[in-house]
């Protein structure tokens, strides 16, 4: 028999409050971070069995790592390429995973290339069949009457430049056409942060893209979906990292900063995932001034996982860290237990928060 879970009054609410102090992820694959570890990304796939995707401190290709209870991390290396990557690419970075069928897994990550190719070619798509070995790799294509990157050309446009993808949505009963006015609506939804590093003038934001087919790209309504507040701690740059449907309510997790940092995490609400209000006077809910030694230079990348138990459910928080030293790291933190509504009521979305059965993969070959 099913154990019933009581919401709490929590539930509806993810703010600072939310969220108590925070831990270090100090075993295995700890020293492997990068300064920040861009890119991380976790799922549970039991409550015995987690799997998380990390930009490695070296090589050009994320790591993969395991654990059975999401605190102490087993690294199990590179993931493995099969061909060869788009002409001109040296690297895999920031990589967002979906497993979006049976044996059916989709990639989409940052190039890394920068200056002249700045644009489109800044994103690529890659499949898979097992989430570890990876082929098909390509650069991603946009509309040309709604581009989603207009490249470099030395104007300020908000989104003439790429971070990488942030957060990719899926929906198997999205519409066969593209829907111009409900994102949702779509089989591909993407958030992904645009603007170029240290310009003043053009800010890091996020932009809202939609596709039919997770490959080509178009930029929804005016594209950009929430960025700097112009004051305070995310003034100069905010990029939403983790989506999730709670109730009929959009709920996003942020990164924002001042300049060239990254000061902590933000959290705002939306009815439409595009136009979205921020948490006010109580963000940021973790921020590089709370006098914490592993995180007092950068806080980033906040990702939401709903792990499950057979007594309990509960939101856990992991996101990237980096000290004054320059060592990167992650920490994660747990939210109130038994606080989450029925089934019918939530709905995860985006990076990390899907079932990537990395065990059951390992069964199966």
């Amino acid at each position: 028999m099913a154990t019933a879970f009581a919401p709490s009054a929590h539930a509806t609410y993810m703010g600072k409050s939310f969220w108590p102090s925070d831990s270090e992820i100090t075993s295995s694959p700890s020293g492997l971070f990068p300064t920040g570890a861009w890119g991380t990304s976790f799922v549970e796939d039991s409550p015995t069995s987690f799997t998380m995707w990390f930009d490695a401190s070296s090589g050009t290709l994320p790591d993969y790592a395991t654990s059975t209870d999401g605190k102490a991390w087993t690294n199990n290396s590179a993931i493995t390429i099969v061909g060869s990557l788009p002409q001109g690419t040296t690297s895999v970075a920031h990589s967002v995973v979906l497993q979006t069928g049976a044996n059916s897994y989709q990639m989409w990550y940052y190039t890394g290339l920068t200056g002249t190719s700045e644009g489109i070619n800044q994103l690529a798509h890659a499949t898979s069949t097992d989430g570890v070995h990876w082929t098909n790799f390509t650069f991603l294509s946009q509309s040309a009457t709604a581009p989603i990157l207009t490249g470099h050309t030395g104007s300020n446009v908000w989104n003439n430049s790429s971070l990488g993808p942030t957060c990719v949505i899926y929906n198997s009963a999205g519409s066969a056409t593209l829907n111009t006015t409900n994102a949702f609506a779509n089989q591909y939804v993407m958030y992904y942060g645009a603007g170029q590093e240290g310009v003043t003038a053009n800010p890091v934001s996020t932009g809202l893209a939609i596709s039919t087919d997770g490959l080509t790209w178009s930029m929804f309504s005016t594209g950009k979906t929430l960025t700097g507040s112009g004051s305070g701690w995310d003034s100069g740059r905010a990029v939403i990292w983790d989506v999730l449907n709670e109730g009929g309510q959009y709920k996003a997790f942020y990164s924002g900063g001042v300049g060239t940092s990254w000061a902590g995490l933000g959290y705002a609400t939306s009815t439409d995932g595009f136009t979205w209000t921020t948490d006010g006077s109580d963000n940021p809910i973790f921020s590089t001034s709370q006098g914490v030694a592993y995180r007092n230079n950068r806080d980033w990348v906040p990702r939401v996982l709903l792990v499950t138990t057979a007594t309990d459910k509960f939101y856990r928080m992991y996101f990237s860290v980096k000290n004054a030293g320059g060592a990167g790291s992650v920490a994660y933190t747990d939210g109130p237990h038994s606080a989450i509504p029925e089934p019918g009521t939530m709905a995860l979305l985006g990076m990390g928060l899907g079932a990537l059965a990395l065990k059951r993969r390992k069964k199966a070959a």
